[in-house]
């Protein structure tokens, strides 16, 4: 099982962002190829940092290889590129973590 994992801290904005997100960023995200499963999960605690997490939203694949290809097809791209649109909304990038 391969997963993409995003990390995204606490919104500047927040119901701005929540317009955004799940209005256009997880419908375009629903539409990536060989996607087996995406999740959203709210954060409601952490430990050891401190970091300001808001969620973590994770897309699983059945292998590293589709999950590669699903990310390099045109709609990959799309949702990719779309994060930057997201930094309006945002102290800082979310963090991108692929595991296999």
């Amino acid at each position: 099982m391969a997963k993409v994992h995003a990390i995204i801290s606490t919104p500047t904005n927040q119901e701005e962002f929540d317009k955004y997100y799940f209005g256009i960023h997880i419908p375009m995200g629903e539409q990536l190829p060989h996607l087996k499963k995406l999740s959203i999960q709210k954060v409601v605690g952490t430990n050891y940092t401190m970091e300001n997490l808001y969620i973590v939203t994770e897309l699983e694949y059945e292998n590293i290889e589709l999950l590669q290809e699903s990310l390099a097809s045109d709609i990959g791209c799309k949702v990719r590129g779309d994060v930057q649109n997201l930094s309006e909304f945002l102290p800082k990038p979310p963090v991108i973590i692929i595991t296999d």
